[in-house]
């Protein structure tokens, strides 16, 4: 129990030290907070506490999410945000600001297995209507799942794949393999992560890693965080890797509350 506590709080402090910027835990917190009111996942909860922060100091979300969250607030529908932004972007919203901000369904075990990956398609949906977009995310959340339950690595990368589109499927089970693109299209993103994360002998050199080859930009080391500080747990990460632009007592805090909760869910 004590290390699925710690692997708990270390999907979370890894995913702040792979956010050098701060938009994607920021989301995530929101919807951390979501999870933990309604003991579960709840669309409308959700899309509520994501344009409340938005109003009031919404940043790095990315270009997809950025979008919907400003048509919402103009008042739009949620259906009609969605399908304009997408039409607006000629289609393309794969990206993985939803797979960033779902790491807290995959560590909150509140909501069941036979649930998470629907909840992950359906908190991308809120945002972003290409399918690959939730497909990735719901895979790194029952990624992130199995391995805070303790799942070997490799049991647990090719668990999660099961089931998924095949362009997903298909970065996944290459995930011993380098990555070449460092952009930021969702399936791309989690091959990156999954490598860094998988091969990588601890937290500080899969996080090391993921930044050098990706850059600051929130793309392949914010999943990389949280998939390597699950793996490795909160003990293996140094406070002073968390950049500054985070609260460091709000993370101590959504993290204590999470690990404190666990109970028969673990």
């Amino acid at each position: 129990m004590d290390q699925v506590r710690d692997r708990i709080r270390g999907a979370l402090f890894g995913l702040a030290a792979g956010d050098r910027i701060g938009g994607p835990t920021a989301m995530a917190l929101r919807l951390l907070e979501g999870v933990v009111a309604r003991g579960g996942f709840d669309a409308t909860e959700i899309r509520g506490r994501y344009l409340v922060w938005h109003r009031a100091k919404g940043f790095d979300q990315g270009p997809t999410a950025a979008r919907v969250l400003d048509l919402l607030a103009a008042g739009r529908a949620p259906a009609e945000a969605v399908r304009r932004a997408d039409a607006e972007a000629g289609g393309m919203t794969a990206g993985c600001n939803p797979m960033h901000r779902a790491a807290p369904l995959g560590i909150a075990l509140a909501i069941s297995d036979d649930a998470l990956a629907e909840a992950a398609a359906r908190d991308a949906a809120i945002t972003h209507a290409h399918a690959l977009a939730g497909e990735a995310a719901a895979a790194a959340a029952v990624l992130l799942r199995l391995v805070v339950r303790g799942v070997a690595w490799e049991e647990a990368a090719a668990r999660a794949s099961a089931g998924r589109a095949p362009r997903v499927a298909s970065a996944m089970a290459r995930w011993r393999d380098a990555p070449v693109d460092s952009g930021g299209f969702a399936p791309v993103v989690l091959h990156a992560a999954m490598h860094f994360a998988g091969t990588a002998a601890s937290f500080g050199a899969a996080l090391s890693a993921a930044l050098s080859f990706a850059g600051p930009s929130n793309y392949a080391p914010v999943t990389a965080g949280t998939l390597a500080g699950a793996r490795f747990g909160a003990r293996s990460i140094d406070r002073a890797r968390i950049a500054p632009v985070h609260d460091i007592a709000e993370l101590e805090r959504m993290a204590e509350t999470l690990a404190g909760s666990i109970g028969d869910g673990a």
